[in-house]
């Protein structure tokens, strides 16, 4: 959900409301603007201020994320968009009475950290140094706290080492450990079940109690299990992280809820995700949604044969329940090699496509040309007769003119011949 309400927090004390202005009107139009606290009193009484900026866009809103950890006088900003809760469509300044939680303490051994991008603004994330006493050494640990876990009654984020990476710090905050499941559940089940909640980034399956490495046997009596194992009694563990740390709280909330069978503990994790050798004990996003594909063209091919009464290859279908948490077998060799045949064919038929048009295009090319030319000839040819009929019209006046002329010169000499006769007569 968009937003166009951001919080900045470790704002130094010095800084006006028109010098925070000021730094923001940069990035665009400005709807309203509070820094909190207001009176001198109160802004002696902690080390920075906590404000926030509404712009007119959330565009602009998503630009100012940009401007976290710059250094602003002397402190850097941290800077977090404010979503709206889902009683209202849009976001709003908090009051001041709120607010002042997320100010820095005056104690000097407490620094704000910068959250992560897909953190709420609730969440405050801080370093804390206590100094040695006594024959205590000096520790440093971060410390998180999370307003949506103390309203849900779910605990808090354990403390981290204080050497511990930024970057890491936050990947362990958006991931938890679920423990209590049946060694029968496959990471497709995992995936499927938690992804309801939120965008899964990563999950990986550990050993089981008794050390037995479970090769995805699927909730069904008829696999059976490693020799002296007792599936009952026995139990494995996961590692689930998600994209956004809104989803660690929604997550946390399935403690105790019934998964194939079994009561499953949910719980914080205090390290990262450790990639593994082998590929049995983990799996990527990318690599279940393939595997999801495969089955359910799978599982389509089976249901037409048998919709047009043919026996399907490998037996009848499964049941609802063994469905939910088998792992459908991978396809043969035979399979595997018509499929690559397919998408060799497929790609041999791109070019042969391609020619075709392209013959096509041409052959078009050839019969307009053929039409122009006949056109043009039909066109000369009428000429042609044109010209010969007006020839032959030529012809015949001039024929005609010849003809005159004689019989003019006939009329002439038989008029001379008389005239001679009637002379010799006189």
């Amino acid at each position: 959900m968009s937003t166009r309400l951001i919080q900045v927090t470790n704002v130094p004390t010095s800084v006006t409301r028109e010098q925070f202005r000021a730094l923001f009107s940069n990035l665009g139009r400005i709807d309203d603007i509070v820094i909190y606290p207001e009176s001198e009193s109160k802004a002696s009484s902690v080390a920075a201020k906590v404000g926030y900026v509404k712009f007119t866009s959330s565009e602009t809103a998503q630009a100012a994320l940009n401007l976290t950890s710059t250094v602003y006088i002397d402190r850097p900003l941290l800077i977090s968009l404010v979503k709206p809760s889902s009683s209202s469509s849009s976001a709003r300044i908090p009051e001041e009475s709120s607010a002042l939680k997320f100010c820095a303490p005056l104690n000097t051994n407490i620094v704000l950290l910068p959250n992560g991008p897909t953190w709420s603004h609730k969440v405050i994330n801080r370093k804390v140094t206590i100094q040695a006493k006594d024959d205590k050494p000096a520790t440093t640990y971060i410390e998180t706290k999370d307003s949506n876990l103390t309203d849900r009654s779910l605990p808090d984020y354990p403390n981290l080492p204080g050497s511990t990476d930024p970057a890491k710090a936050e990947e362990i905050r958006r991931t938890v450990f679920v423990s209590n499941l049946d060694p029968r559940v496959s990471l497709e089940n995992l995936y499927d079940f938690f992804s309801q909640i939120g965008e899964i980034k990563y999950v990986r399956m550990t050993k089981s109690v008794n050390n037995v490495e479970y090769e995805n046997l699927g909730h069904s009596s008829e696999r059976r299990a490693p020799e002296g194992v007792d599936l009952e009694n026995d139990s494995v563990g996961a590692v689930v992280e998600f994209s956004e740390q809104p989803s660690v709280v929604k997550a946390l909330c399935l403690n105790g809820f019934k998964f194939a069978e079994r009561e499953i503990k949910v719980n914080h994790c205090t390290q990262t995700v450790q990639i593994p050798e082998s590929k049995k004990e983990q799996i990527n996003v990318d690599d279940i949604k393939k595997d999801k594909k495969k089955s359910e063209s799978h599982k389509a091919k089976h249901v037409k044969r048998e919709k047009h009464g043919g026996s399907a290859s490998d037996g009848s279908l499964k049941s609802s329940d063994e469905a939910d948490l088998a792992v459908e077998p991978s396809p043969p060799r035979k399979q595997k090699r018509s499929s690559r045949s397919r998408s060799q064919s497929k790609s041999k038929s791109k070019p042969a496509r391609r020619s075709r048009s392209k013959e096509k295009d041409r052959k078009e090319r050839d019969r307009d040309k053929k039409r122009s030319r006949e056109r043009e000839k039909s066109g000369r040819s009428h000429s042609g007769v044109r010209s010969s009929n007006k020839k032959r019209k030529d012809d015949k006046e001039k024929d005609r003119d010849r003809d005159k002329e004689r019989e003019r010169e006939k009329e002439r000499s038989s008029n001379n011949k008389k005239d001679k006769k009637e002379k010799r007569r006189s």
